[in-house]
This record gives structure tokens, sequence and C-alpha cells, in this order.
């Protein structure tokens, strides 16, 4: 078909055109006003690290069991960050189910739709491969909802985590303490009392650092007012509209060389 006959064909057809174009300019209108707008709020953090850096280096084989406490950093905060353990109690502590589920009572169903959805609405990352620089993020209904709610896990991330931290180390120093008791080897106490030290230190930087045990706030979030979701409805409408008008030229050129083909093979 030339690209004459074509243009006859769609202006001979443009009543149907514009009746189509219309219904599903209605129709993707009342879907995207459907949908719900997300704000999302960000920060900057800084590795902190303030309960690494054992002293078990060059105590033998008990130097083991110093480093095997040196768990707690930026790569497991991210994969903890998106546990159920976390999300969970994260989710209860603050309520998040009213926000994203409103009007519904909390329950484990609802925990776990809870869970779902704010996992994939909670970022944490490295900025660089190179860089101890992390960028956090939260999205949700609420510029000032997500900015408040960015800060609280932060927060509660580096909280949680010392709390974790100490009561490793607490249950390390009961160990060792049992251990001091049992020997009489002079070379194995002072070996035993580094180690003891060093559990104390974990113990009290975990007590005494616990809102930046594993981050440091470089750049406080901040309500972002432009939707970060979905995007200009506008930009949308267009590129649907432009589809749409391929699509019908696409189906008037099909419709048309099919209708040949039968008329021939009838003749």
């Amino acid at each position: 078909m030339t690209i004459t006959a074509l243009v006859k064909n769609f202006f001979e057809m443009w009543k149907l055109f514009l009746s189509l174009l219309v219904g599903v300019n209605l129709v993707c209108i009342f879907l995207l006003l459907s949908i719900k707008e997300e704000f999302k709020s960000e920060s900057y953090l800084v590795e902190s690290k303030l309960s690494q850096n054992s002293s078990g280096a060059g105590l033998g084989g008990l130097g083991i069991l110093a480093n095997s406490q040196d768990s707690y950093d930026a790569a497991l905060a991210i994969e903890y960050m998106k546990s159920r353990e976390f999300l969970y109690s994260f989710i209860e502590k603050f309520s998040l189910h009213e926000h994203y589920f409103p009007r519904k009572q909390l329950d484990d169903i609802l925990l776990e739709e809870t869970f779902l959805l704010l996992k994939n609405k909670v970022s944490l990352s490295s900025v660089s491969d190179f860089s101890k620089v992390y960028k956090i993020s939260l999205r949700s209904y609420s510029p000032a909802f997500s900015s408040e709610m960015t800060e609280n896990l932060i927060v509660e991330l580096n909280s949680q985590l010392a709390k974790k931290e100490y009561l490793k180390s607490n249950e390390t120093a009961d160990f060792l303490l049992q251990e001091l008791e049992k020997t009489n080897d002079s070379a194995l106490s002072n070996s035993l009392f580094q180690l003891l030290n060093e559990e104390v230190r974990r113990k009290t930087l975990a007590q005494t650092n616990e809102k930046e045990f594993i981050f440091r706030v470089a750049a406080k979030p901040y309500p972002e007012l432009k939707r970060a979701y979905p995007p200009s409805r506008m930009i949308v409408l267009i590129l649907i509209n432009i589809i749409f008008t391929i699509l019908f030229l696409f189906s008037i050129v099909f419709w048309k060389t099919t209708n040949e083909i039968f008329k021939k093979a009838a003749q």
C-alpha cells in the first residue's frame, strides 16, 4: 500500500479513529490518576566502622575468635536492612502499615504484605565501588513521611546492629572469663586478657555509639516535593497516543492488504 492510499484510508476512517482515541484517552487518564504518587527521600551516609578493627592479630589460634566478631559492617547492613527480621520490627515500631494500607488492622498477612511492599521502596547502596559513602532512600505517599522514615531507618539500622554486637560481645566475654578461671598458663592468660579487653571495647562502642554504629549521616534526608513515581502523566499520555496512532495505521494496512488477498483468492 502506498503512502497516498494509506492517508486516504485514514481520513475515510477518521470518525472511528477519533472515537477509539477518545476512549483510550479516557481509560488511560482514569488509570494514571488512580496511581498513587510516591515521593522519595534520600540521605548520604559514611561508614563509621566503630565496631571494627579487632586487636586479634598476633594471638595465634585465639585470634580467630576475635576476628570472627568483625561481622557488622556496611555490606552486612545492606543485606540486613532488607531482611524480614529488620523490616518486620521497623513496620511494627512505626506503624508503617497505616501509611501504605490505611484503614486495615495489622495481622500476620498484612505484616507480610507491608514487608513485600516496603522491601521495594527502601534502598541502601554504595555510591561507588571505591568509596565508603552510601546512599539510603525510602519512597512513600508523602514527602514529609518519606523524610521522617528515612531518618528513622538510619537510626534503627545502626541501633539494631549495635545491640546485636553488644549481645555477641557479652556472650564472648562470658566465655573468656570462664576460660581464664580454668587456665594456669601465663601466656594463655595474657592472650585471653587481650581478647577480653577487645570484647569490653566492643561492648562499650556498641553502647555509647549506638546511633552511629555502622553509618554516620553525611547529608540529612529532606522532603522531596517532586514525585518519584509515576513519571510525568502528560508524557505518558502523549506516548500512548503516538503508539495508538501507529497501531491504528498498521491495522489499516493489515486490513486492506488482507481484504485484497481474499478478493484475489475469491476471483
